[in-house]
């Protein structure tokens, strides 16, 4: 058996697609929410990536989820119809 990636075309799922990490706390980031100062040109870079990537990774999920109850109704007349 190989490990070929899985894909399915009704949702969308993939074996190679992970959700987006959040990253962990880090001291870093509880200095900038116990100050007044900003997060360095790198910090602010970093972040404003994660936000970009994290609001496309939520509307793939929406889609998957919308994809996944299409189906999963189909399925439930099919049941229905036996």
């Amino acid at each position: 058996m190989t490990d070929l990636p899985l894909h399915c075309p009704s949702c969308g799922h993939s074996s190679t697609n992970t959700p987006i990490a959040i990253p962990h706390c880090t001291p870093c980031v509880e200095s900038l929410l116990q100050s007044n100062e900003g997060p360095t040109e790198d910090e602010e870079r970093q972040f404003r990536k994660f936000v970009i990537k994290g609001k496309s990774e939520i509307q793939y999920l929406e889609y998957r989820i919308e994809m996944s109850r299409i189906l999963l109704d189909h399925l439930e007349d099919t049941l229905n119809q036996l």
